[in-house]
């Protein structure tokens, strides 16, 4: 980002930084089996809701994806 010349704040993953949080989400969609353990619990809530609710969490997305895509 910085050699694009893109401004960035504390919260900018970089390749590793996204491949760090990637692992995390595959710890919990694997069931513990493949990835980080250190995942967030706001990422337990979302594939709880993926799996729970997938009517809403896809709702949910579509907003997201229509005001920030």
């Amino acid at each position: 980002a910085v050699m694009l010349g893109i401004q960035t704040d504390d919260k900018f993953r970089n390749i590793n930084g996204l491949s760090m949080q990637l692992g995390c989400i595959t710890y919990i969609v694997t069931d513990g089996k493949h990835g980080f353990s250190s995942a967030s619990k706001l990422f337990y809530e979302t594939y709880h809701l993926y799996k729970t609710s997938p009517e809403v969490f896809s709702r949910i997305f579509k907003e997201f994806n229509d005001k920030y895509m």
